[in-house]
């Protein structure tokens, strides 16, 4: 079986770099391909190139938050299928979780592949990021969400994304013995830095991506998905794989 692990992404940072380790524990750098903002090109392109990764391309999104990108992906996702390879699309901040993930993919008989959706949420008594160490050795509450995190985000035939990716077929079949991890609030320092950052990068950004304000980040974006936080399953903790 081919794979394509495909990702947008527009700055190096600590997502990216665990990004790189964690999946490259299961795909070759050949089977990387990278949507690169043209902001960054260089800089990115420099630094993928000096980790054995040479698949990219530039993109020239000028909004950020709200799916503006799904056309390149949705283009990207179409080219590959039709090419022979089972496509593989993760943001740089979703860790699509099993401990023999590759050999999951390859034996399954299933066409789309819906993993189940978890937040790895910093609490409030839980000290920033140490980014000198993975998430799970770090972290230790988590929270279900088939709604917004069970996406198709494995593909053997081709399925239309919408914005975000989070629509699924109308009969979808989420799988519980994979997940698909977001890693968007495992800091608020760390959400805070990238805000700084995106602003940067782009002319129109969704207010949670944008906001600065320790304050309103966590009532509005943090605290929300805080209640009936439940310890990371030991299976996945344990691991220490990202």
């Amino acid at each position: 079986m081919k794979f394509k692990l495909v990702t947008t992404i527009d700055r190096i940072n600590y997502f990216l770099d665990n990004y790189i380790s964690y999946y490259k524990r299961f795909f070759v750098p050949d089977e990387f391909y990278f949507l690169v903002h043209y902001k960054n090109y260089d800089e990115i392109t420099q630094y993928l190139l000096a980790q054995g990764f040479s698949h990219f391309e530039k993109y020239t999104i000028t909004s950020f938050g709200e799916g503006h990108n799904v056309v390149n992906q949705n283009r990207l996702q179409k080219k590959f299928i039709d090419e022979g390879y089972t496509v593989i699309y993760a943001d740089v901040d979703e860790r699509i979780f099993h401990p023999n993930l590759r050999e999951y993919i390859t034996n399954s008989t299933n066409d789309i592949i819906i993993p189940t959706g978890m937040m790895i949420v910093q609490r409030p008594s839980d000290p920033p990021l140490d980014k000198t160490k993975n998430v799970l050795e770090q972290e230790r509450g988590c929270r279900t969400d088939i709604r917004w995190y069970s996406k198709v985000c494995i593909l053997k035939k081709p399925f239309e994304w919408h914005h975000g990716r989070h629509n699924k077929p109308n009969r979808h079949s989420i799988n519980s013995d994979i997940y698909l991890i977001d890693l968007g609030r495992v800091c608020v320092d760390f959400a805070i830095e990238n805000n700084i950052k995106s602003k940067n990068i782009y002319h129109k950004v969704l207010w949670r991506y944008a906001e600065m304000k320790r304050q309103l980040i966590e009532q509005e974006f943090f605290n929300p998905v805080r209640h009936d936080l439940k310890e990371i399953p030991t299976h996945i903790k344990s691991s220490n794989l990202f």
